[in-house]
């Protein structure tokens, strides 16, 4: 409970001392090695992050948030077709999980796979229908797929759900230029 406290507070070497501690105890604790994997992630060690989160699927195969979390050091470390993997069974052991199915859609269109990723892209609307990000990378993926049209609709409703975004403004400004309307991307 203490080691949670103090990860929650942004205390990391405190948190991991203690996630330590509970492992000298118990050393098959699966959510002390995947918690001890995400500080190491968030220290800038992706590939401690990649083992201990490891260990702690290699304990608890069915927990979504491990694989997940297991995703997002590999992708980290650049292992991005091992990132997809683990996405994806986060993603069978829990099909709405809005944040794995998101994170797969970027390392999906990083390996040039738009199509499926646009599909993704799509899931995650459909549980989370007014997630700005996703809306924007939709549309940056189906500007790729030359799907214009589509990809302004996705800008637009990004804008409708958070006016600020400048991600979907300077997105929208770009397509709307290339389609030849200057006046509308001004």
């Amino acid at each position: 409970f203490r080691s949670l406290q103090a990860h929650q507070a942004g205390q990391l070497d405190e948190a991991a001392r203690l996630y330590g501690q509970v492992l000298a105890a118990n050393p098959s604790h699966a959510d002390s090695l995947n918690l001890l994997g995400a500080i190491a992630l968030a220290q800038g060690d992706a590939k401690a992050a990649i083992d201990r989160i490891g260990q702690a699927v290699a304990l608890d195969a069915a927990n979504p948030v491990y694989r997940y979390n297991l995703g997002v050091s590999l992708a980290a470390a650049g292992e991005l077709e091992e990132a997809v993997k683990a996405y994806r069974q986060a993603i069978a052991h829990q099909p709405a999980y809005p944040d794995a199915l998101y994170n797969l859609g970027i390392v999906l269109g990083a390996l040039e796979q738009h199509d499926e990723a646009a599909s993704v892209y799509r899931q995650v609307l459909a549980i989370a229908p007014t997630h700005v990000n996703t809306l924007n990378n939709l549309g940056a993926t189906l500007t790729t797929l030359s799907e214009m049209d589509e990809a302004a609709l996705c800008y637009r409703e990004a804008l409708a759900q958070n006016p600020q975004s400048a991600d979907a403004h300077y997105n929208l400004a770009k397509l709307l230029q290339e389609q030849g309307k200057p006046e509308e991307a001004v």
